[in-house]
């Protein structure tokens, strides 16, 4: 297996060494004269990722049903043994490592997908499934969105940087392919054999087949002026005696800075707002 980010390239086999238990991670930077051995948490096999903004090794390393990213510092171009962050220890087996091309966002993806925003330090959980696993990541960095595909073709939608998701109702076959284009644009490319080209090319909208939205604000969210051209969201939650609780996550986040919210009002709330203004201005008539 082979992961290539920046100007690094990491390749991971598929065998152990002999008695060795673990599967040797190798990286290499330009011009790929020199390999180095990735440093791997415990007996486990790994894989690395370069930082550039940090300039620090980031390894990935799967040891039976746990794993943990550990970054390293870089110096001449090689992983200092001693660590930057404690590893950060998920419970599951990831699939994958990739960086938002973006918003620099670190994702982690597998039965469930986790993402950070200070290089691998912390992580926070974004989607978790019991049936399937997420195996590809795609970032579309003109609509500062990220697109996860899972192993039975089904898609989820997300804002880079965001902690929410939408599935939508569309799904990757086994012989297509999932791509965004130079305009951000959701392309699913598949064989056809009705074609004349034996290809079929479809626009794929994330508006219109969203399914399971997760892409709103579940608390009341209060707004705060503080300039001409300035204003605070105060999203409001009941106090929790235990922090780590899931419902004591806000929803927003860093990434809201500087970004557009619009209001959506479904249609039951429409039609319920519409009745009272009946019921006031009936009142007023009388």
């Amino acid at each position: 297996m082979e992961s290539f980010h920046e100007d690094y390239l990491s390749l991971t086999s598929s065998k152990p060494i002999a008695n060795n238990q673990n599967l040797p991670c190798l990286y290499s930077t330009d011009p790929f004269t020199d390999w180095y051995r990735c440093l791997q948490h415990g007996n486990s096999s790994a894989s690395l990722i370069h930082d550039v903004q940090q300039d620090t090794g980031i390894v990935l390393s799967l040891n039976k049903n746990q794993a943990f990213v550990t970054v390293y510092s870089m110096i001449y171009s090689q992983l200092n043994e001693q660590i930057k962050f404690p590893p950060f220890q998920f419970e599951f087996l990831p699939e994958g490592i990739s960086f938002d091309p973006n918003s620099h966002q670190l994702y982690v993806y597998g039965a469930e997908v986790w993402s950070s925003e200070d290089g691998g330090n912390t992580f926070k959980k974004i989607i978790s499934s019991a049936s399937e696993k997420f195996v590809k990541l795609i970032s579309c960095v003109h609509k500062q969105a990220v697109v996860f595909v899972t192993n039975y073709g089904n898609i989820y939608f997300s804002k880079t940087g965001s902690l929410r998701y939408s599935k939508l109702n569309k799904t990757k076959s086994e012989f297509s392919t999932l791509y965004c284009d130079h305009l951000g644009s959701l392309i699913l490319l598949a064989l056809d054999a009705h074609s004349p080209n034996g290809l079929k090319v479809e626009n794929i909208d994330p508006a219109s087949l969203m399914m399971d939205d997760d892409l709103g604000f579940d608390r009341p969210l209060a707004l705060q002026y503080i300039g001409d051209k300035t204003a605070l969201f105060h999203e409001f939650g009941p106090y929790l005696a235990n922090p780590s609780a899931v419902d004591s996550s806000p929803k927003l986040s860093n990434s809201y800075i500087g970004k557009v919210i619009q209001l959506r009002i479904l249609e039951h709330t429409s039609n319920v707002l519409e009745n009272r203004l009946k019921q006031n201005v009936a009142v007023q008539r009388r």
